[in-house]
């Protein structure tokens, strides 16, 4: 088995090129046996994450489900929080995915903090447990908690979207015209323009 292709998938599932991970991870499987557990663990997480990116969700179920939680960082420990909670919530197991959600606020990693934030937000606004206001006010303190990548991006589109639709026409705008500006080169960068 050829080791090297395990690490390429870790490298591409790190650049968000999913797809590719994807295969190299499929190819390289065989050589996880050649590892200790702790590096198992963290290589499976991000198998996991591909297979989630990618929309299989039973195959990232399979991965984290195989993930020794005692192995991981407390960093880490909240990826696969997020992650599976994630997954739940999309097989419609909300009552697990809740309780995942959870933990990830909980979490020693700051990035899964603020997503695992937006995360909620979302779902409490689909259930229509919070007015979009307040969705707005929270999604609005979560753009100083992280900046910088595709994260911000998509926080930014969606406040800007959620403004809008409450009739917040000028910072809706605003929203959308910074990720345009910012990120000019990006998908959502050059959706962002058309929207405005």
């Amino acid at each position: 088995p050829d080791g090297a292709v395990l690490w390429r998938g870790v490298l591409q599932a790190e650049q968000h090129d999913y797809q590719a991970a994807r295969r190299s991870f499929q190819d390289g499987r065989d050589a996880l046996q050649y590892y200790p557990k702790d590096v198992v663990a963290r290589i499976r997480l991000a198998m996991a994450e591909t297979f989630y990116r990618t929309g299989d969700l039973q195959a990232a179920r399979d991965e984290f489900e195989q993930i020794d939680d005692d192995l991981l960082s407390r960093s880490d420990d909240g990826a696969v929080d997020l992650l599976r909670s994630r997954v739940y919530q999309e097989m419609g197991e909300a009552p697990q995915a809740k309780e995942f959600l959870e933990q990830a606020l909980n979490s020693g990693n700051r990035l899964v903090r603020v997503q695992a934030e937006y995360d909620q937000v979302e779902r409490q606004l689909a259930d229509k447990e919070i007015p979009t206001r307040d969705a707005i006010n929270r999604l609005d303190r979560l753009r100083y908690a992280w900046r910088g990548d595709d994260f911000e991006i998509k926080l930014l589109r969606r406040l800007g979207e959620l403004q809008i639709e409450d009739g917040d026409y000028r910072n809706g705008l605003l929203a959308l015209k910074q990720v345009a500006q910012n990120f000019p080169k990006s998908k959502e960068g050059q959706e962002a323009r058309r929207k405005m």
